[in-house]
């Protein structure tokens, strides 16, 4: 029989019918798992298992059916090989050779790591409490004879101070200075400050001016 141009469930079939032996009798003389005798039969090679299982039941059928158990192998190699072959193939790889890795996403995971770094150093700066020192006036509630006040302080360099609602200079060292002119009377400043990212602090003080007559 010419078996050239069939495939091994062909053949297996052919020589089934030939012989009069139904699968169920090929299953019971060669022990073979009902499920894989059935995935040959069908032709779905890729159900069966590992190749020594898949060649030694092979055999057995080759036995059982008085055929060339090898020229069944050889078979059996070629119709895995076009399944698992296509345009998408590529050939094996080596698991310890070095990958190579997007350059984008090392610089990405360097800035993350940095920015991490940078908040983990800089939290309290960044959400935590603010704080404030006013030096002059010391008192919430001060007088004076002079038609201005020099008020100065210190806090972060890194916050932002706003006195009146005014954006107020702060020096590297945190420390502001601001001159204010004077009402006679009652005069309120107010004072609050503000982390980038965090909380803010409020404080008051007047100044009353007292006129000379």
């Amino acid at each position: 029989m010419n078996s050239e141009n069939k495939n091994l469930s062909e053949i297996i079939k052919t020589h089934l019918e030939q012989k009069a032996i139904t699968p169920l009798r090929l299953q019971q003389m060669t022990g073979i798992p009902e499920r894989y005798l059935e995935a040959l039969l069908k032709g779905e090679l890729k159900k069966m298992p590992a190749a020594p299982y898949t060649r030694g039941y092979i055999k057995k059928i080759g036995e059982a059916l008085n055929i060339d158990s090898q020229e069944l192998w050889e078979h059996y190699n070629e119709e895995v090989l076009v399944l698992s072959s296509g345009p998408t193939d590529r050939l094996p790889t080596n698991r310890f050779a070095i990958k190579s890795v997007n350059k984008k996403w090392i610089v990405a995971a360097i800035a993350v790591i940095v920015l991490f770094i940078y908040l983990v150093i800089n939290v309290g700066r960044l959400i935590g409490q603010p704080s404030l020192t006013i030096t002059n006036p010391s008192t919430e509630l001060s007088v004076t004879n002079f038609p201005a006040v020099n008020i100065t302080g210190q806090i972060e360099s890194k916050d932002t101070l706003f006195i009146n609602d005014q954006e107020i200079p702060v020096l590297a060292d945190g420390n502001f200075e601001k001159t204010y002119a004077l009402q006679p009377g009652l005069n309120n400043f107010e004072f609050l400050v503000k982390k980038f990212l965090g909380r803010s602090l409020k404080e008051s003080r007047q100044v009353i001016y007292q006129t000379q007559n």
